[in-house]
């Protein structure tokens, strides 16, 4: 299942880093950005990427599940518990508050970041243009340092902005939740864009909003 192309195999028992990296290749297996361990009855998740490493929370994962189980109001991740809310045949998932983590630089090869944890952590970046950009060498850059995942984000007006993730474990996807949460939270931070606006990234577009310091995807 997928939600904007990003695509995952959703199982019900766990299974080797071997299987996962194999079902997640597109020539020889299934094909997929990750695989989603359901514990159902636990209401809990684990996520795999498709390097069979295991992430801390992942947005479009959630949106999945959310359409998947109309019942379901809140899953756990091994980054804790978020809400997802079904309003008008729509899922709204709470990705709760992005904290904006210090220590690290301002600026990475002259660009500005910011680092942002949501569960997992997230580089934002402001760039000319996401079309035109070397995402992959950049945030192979940036991996060698930190374990995050790298969003370049441009074209920004007050109610929208492009984006481009380029995950840790996964490579380049055609979206990421947590990546969109973390990159609407710090343009909002620096007045780039309103409490409500759209992501755009290549698979499609995203509506994200703020709501007492939380964010929300829908």
């Amino acid at each position: 299942m997928h939600n904007l192309g990003n695509d995952f195999i959703f199982i019900n028992e766990e299974v080797s880093e071997n299987d996962i990296i194999l079902m997640c290749d597109r020539y020889f297996g299934i094909g997929a950005d990750g695989v989603i361990v359901l514990h159902k009855d636990q209401d809990l998740i684990r996520i795999y990427n498709s390097d069979g490493s295991e992430a801390r929370m992942c947005g479009n994962a959630l949106m999945c599940l959310g359409m998947l189980y109309p019942e379901l109001t809140k899953i756990n991740t091994i980054s804790g518990e978020n809400m997802i809310y079904h309003i008008d045949d729509c899922v709204v998932v709470n990705m709760k508050e992005p904290q904006i983590l210090k220590g690290f630089p301002k600026k990475f090869k002259s660009i500005p970041i910011n680092v942002i944890s949501v569960g997992n952590i997230h580089v934002i970046a402001l760039v000319d243009d996401v079309d035109y950009f070397d995402l992959e060498y950049f945030a192979k850059s940036i991996q060698q340092y930190i374990n995050a995942n790298v969003n370049i984000v441009s074209n920004i007006t007050k109610s929208s902005f492009k984006i481009r993730t380029y995950e840790y474990g996964a490579d380049e996807t055609n979206a990421c939740g947590s990546g969109i949460t973390s990159s609407f939270f710090v343009l909002n931070k620096l007045g780039l864009v309103d409490s409500y606006c759209e992501a755009l990234a290549i698979g499609g577009s995203m509506n994200v909003y703020l709501e007492n310091n939380q964010v929300f995807l829908n």
